[in-house]
């Protein structure tokens, strides 16, 4: 599923639509999820403008800020689609909105995405004539970062943020290979490397206990 929506993301970045509708058709049929990168898409498509960036990130930061509200409205918006509804009624609150927790831990897992996201604006002036799509690319990482973040409230929202990930971390590599200060390179690199490292044996230790461990 998440590869199939990596792929998509390249075909859009290539102007290849048609493959792209029919690749997240496809990963839609593994997870009603998979509808949220049709949004993305059309942000993507409209990110030459300034003014169109401007609109995308103000209406993901306002997601943040306003979450408990606009997740009332998404709702009753989006329930019709076939499957959604079915997915969302255990967390539907009393007033109709998203029921909204406090997961604290569950947002760290966004620290590389935060970092590259963080990085890539503010070495954008440098690098966006030398990445091509670095709009696009800097969107999707900033939709992961915002998505991590929304799971501090609902803890489902990671899924969002998932399906960017192989986009992220392309883009990532990108950026270091155009980074020219060696100091500089190796800052980014390991933070990096060290972030997705400590999360990935903080899963395998989950999973170990989870699913057997030590008796």
């Amino acid at each position: 599923m998440n590869g199939l929506v990596a792929i998509a993301f390249a075909c859009l970045f290539k102007n290849q639509r048609k493959t792209c509708i029919v690749l997240t058709a496809l990963a839609i049929t593994f997870h009603e999820s998979a509808w949220i990168v049709i949004p993305i898409y059309f942000a993507l498509i409209f990110s030459k403008s300034k003014t169109s960036r401007f609109l995308s990130y103000s209406i993901l930061l306002i997601c943040v800020i306003f979450f408990r509200q606009i997740s009332t409205i998404l709702v009753n918006l989006f329930s019709f689609i076939p499957g959604i509804s079915d997915q969302i009624v255990s967390y539907i609150d009393e007033k109709g909105g998203i029921v909204a927790e406090e997961n604290y831990f569950t947002i760290l897992k966004g620290l590389p995405y935060y970092f590259i996201t963080i990085f890539a604006f503010v070495k954008r002036n440098v690098l966006k004539d030398k990445i091509k799509n670095y709009d696009k690319f800097l969107m999707i990482s900033f939709f992961c970062s915002i998505a991590t973040l929304l799971s501090f409230y609902m803890y489902w929202m990671w899924r969002f943020a998932a399906y960017c990930y192989f986009p992220v971390v392309v883009f990532a590599s990108i950026i270091y290979s155009r980074l020219t200060k060696s100091k500089e390179k190796m800052m980014f690199a390991s933070f990096i490397v060290l972030t997705l490292g400590a999360l990935m044996v903080k899963l395998l230790i989950q999973y170990y206990y989870i699913y057997g461990g030590i008796v």
